[in-house]
């Protein structure tokens, strides 16, 4: 357990292998494309790692692998 959650981005890689064990999926279309904003710059900060936006033109929902999870508005760290 130590080993697995030894970080955020371990966490981060574990929780999304879990919940979209064969590619991300958008929570709010279905749609099965996505890009990673991570990294990016957002104009005034650059977008968090584990950040991803829907690639269907209708929708363009921005999700991380707890949108739509208890943990969604939590601020507390992958590892508690």
């Amino acid at each position: 357990m130590i080993v697995a959650f030894q970080d955020e981005e371990h966490c981060r890689r574990l929780l999304e292998t879990m919940m979209w064990p064969e590619g991300r999926i958008c929570p709010a279309c279905g749609y099965k494309r996505s890009i990673a904003l991570a990294g990016r710059d957002t104009g005034k900060r650059r977008a968090r790692p584990g950040l991803y936006q829907c690639s269907n033109g209708a929708c363009r929902f921005q999700f991380t692998v707890t949108t739509h999870t208890p943990r969604h508005s939590t601020k507390l760290p992958l590892r508690v």
